[in-house]
Formats: C-alpha cells, structure tokens, sequence
C-alpha cells in the first residue's frame, strides 16, 4: 500500500467491505462499482479540501455521481 501504514490499514478493513458485497450481489461488479464510488467519493472530498481544484472536483463529481447512479440500479436489479 505505496509504503503507507494509514493506508495499509484503509486497504486491510476496505477489502473487508468488497468481499461482504461480493458475497452479498454474488457478482464482480458490485465491488467494482464500490470500489469506483469509494476512490472517486475521496478524491471529490481532497480536491475541496487540499487542492482547490475545481475541474478535479467537476470530474469526480460526475464520476461519483455515475457511479452512485449504478450502484442504485445493481441493488434494485437485485
């Protein structure tokens, strides 16, 4: 985990998540789409905090948002 302990241990309990919705949807496109939601939900949230950057923000945003919108029609397909 890029030789970070903080992020070792995100990766370690995160892996948790991903395996419990696997087992869940029975599909490898439920953890995907977490996994997507996840990465593109903190990297919405640093851009505001850190960077200030707003196109980083804009494209997160919409990334966050698809993939949030997926999410819903996986779990009411289900």
């Amino acid at each position: 985990c890029h030789g970070n302990i903080i992020q070792f241990v995100y990766a370690f309990l995160f892996n948790f998540l991903l395996i419990f919705v696997y087992e869940k949807y029975e599909s490898i496109y439920a953890p995907i789409i977490v996994h997507i939601s996840a990465n593109s939900g903190l990297q919405l949230f640093l851009s505001f905090v850190n960077y200030n950057n707003y196109y980083v923000s804009i494209i997160s945003l919409i990334i966050c948002a698809l993939s949030l919108f997926i999410s819903y029609k996986f779990i009411k397909q289900k």
